[in-house]
């Protein structure tokens, strides 16, 4: 059995929905399993997977499970992108090693 890494709200709104009739855990573990994903599903697409689920009740749980899960995960990790797009947020330390990299290349490319 997977043993999932999740926050305790994630945990209880997960049991949440399993008392209303969807086991997530299941999914998740179908989703898992057919992908051979290692890293965890964000917390907060977890939770609005939950919430999708709770407001349509598909008759067809994995089928849509995987729609939400695929477009709540792309708008996660796009807000994510947008917040290192700040070029206040730039770190110094990823500045410099980015700038030896392009000299190493220019240096190579000279050569």
């Amino acid at each position: 059995m997977t043993r999932f890494i999740f926050e305790q709200a994630t945990i209880d709104r997960l049991n949440e929905i399993k008392r209303q009739g969807f086991n997530l855990y299941t999914l998740i573990n179908m989703f898992y399993r057919r992908t051979k994903l290692r890293l965890n599903i964000p917390d907060a697409v977890v939770m609005r997977v939950c919430d999708s689920f709770e407001k349509y009740k598909p008759k067809e749980p994995f089928p849509y499970f995987m729609r939400v899960l695929k477009a709540e995960s792309e708008q996660h990790f796009a807000a994510l992108q947008g917040k290192h797009d700040d070029p206040e947020e730039i770190n110094e330390e990823g500045l410099k090693k980015m700038k030896e990299l392009l000299s190493s290349i220019n240096m190579e490319g000279n050569v």
